[in-house]
């Protein structure tokens, strides 16, 4: 009984590390995600036309301006 105990406090206790962890902020306050910079990059991009359903929920679809 006490071992059972135990190993849902520890299960409780990982699942809140992991909540608190994923994603938020970094240590300087930036939002997880975000590349500090001028805001232009020469970095290739490769693999989007396998995620487009993704990226335009995220960015909200297509527009006519699209390239």
């Amino acid at each position: 009984m006490e071992t059972s105990w135990i190993l849902g406090v520890l299960l409780l206790v990982g699942i809140g590390w992991v909540v608190l962890h994923r994603g938020g902020t970094r240590p300087n306050g930036a939002p997880a995600g975000t590349l500090e910079g001028p805001g232009t990059f020469e970095i290739e991009v490769v693999g989007e036309s396998h995620n487009q359903s993704a990226l335009e929920g995220i960015c909200g679809g297509r527009s006519e301006d699209d390239n």
